[in-house]
């Protein structure tokens, strides 16, 4: 499956929202929601989020870890 354009929009609102409370600038906001690189991290990270919940989940069932 291909992260990348979940990412994208997650990282669109992100970087909407940060801008709108005022935490960034909007010229970063702008890099941040059309940086491909960005983009890729966030689809990395999200992956590993993903395989964290999986193994707490898992251990917290009793299941195989």
């Amino acid at each position: 499956m291909n992260m990348l354009p979940i990412a994208r929009i997650l990282l669109r609102y992100a970087s909407g929202a940060l801008v709108s409370a005022g935490a960034v600038s909007p010229q970063l906001g702008t890099g941040i929601a059309a940086s491909e690189n960005a983009a890729m991290i966030a689809a990395g990270l999200m992956g590993f989020a993903v395989t964290e919940l999986g193994y707490l989940l898992a251990k917290r069932r009793g299941g195989a870890t």
